[in-house]
């Protein structure tokens, strides 16, 4: 906290002392300190609104923390609302990729919120995302095509399911066997 503080106080030393600020509430987190974790996080956040910094990449982490962090006080509409700002500035990153695990978390507690159409253009941004990194014949882009055509396969959208499957098969095929279950 020291650090944090001294930092604040040079120059350039906002955004560092933000970053700081941050891995401090993530190890707070990672301890399950949850009470010292969310005003680190929140302020961090109101440092990055205040200094411009409302869609980048630090952005779109601090408010998927702050949303994992209600997640984990059981605060499910605090942690929809952080969530949903979270997507939102992830929709505008052009290069960004989500872990397996953070899409997973995020896809469930967006539809737990009954938020399908923000959950759908998530699946479809990381769907192009992982296309436009590991390109469209990429085992990487074939599991996130059938992710994506999988919910919108349940949610009633056929047309654009049919279009994530087909990049999908096309791409196992290239890897994989005939007799393997993924074709």
């Amino acid at each position: 906290r020291r650090a944090i503080t001294i930092l604040r106080k040079a120059p350039d030393g906002v955004s560092a002392a933000d970053d700081a600020n941050h891995r401090l509430a993530r190890l707070y987190m990672s301890q399950e300190r949850y009470s010292q974790a969310e005003p680190l996080l929140l302020e961090t956040l109101q440092s990055r609104t205040a200094s411009g910094d409302t869609s980048s990449m630090d952005a779109f982490v601090c408010l998927k923390d702050l949303a994992r962090l209600a997640h984990l006080q059981d605060n499910s509409p605090i942690a929809a609302n952080f969530l949903r700002s979270a997507v939102s500035v992830l929709l505008t990153l052009p290069d960004c990729l989500v872990s397996g695990e953070d899409l997973r978390w995020m896809t469930i507690c967006l539809l737990d919120a009954a938020q399908a159409p923000l959950v759908q253009a998530l699946l479809q941004h990381q769907a192009a995302q992982t296309e436009k990194r590991f390109g469209t014949g990429a085992l990487e882009s074939a599991r996130m095509n059938e992710e994506t055509g999988d919910f919108l396969f349940q949610h009633d959208n056929k047309t654009e399911a049919k279009g994530h499957f087909r990049k999908a098969l096309l791409a196992y095929r290239q890897h994989l066997t005939s007799q393997d279950p993924q074709i």
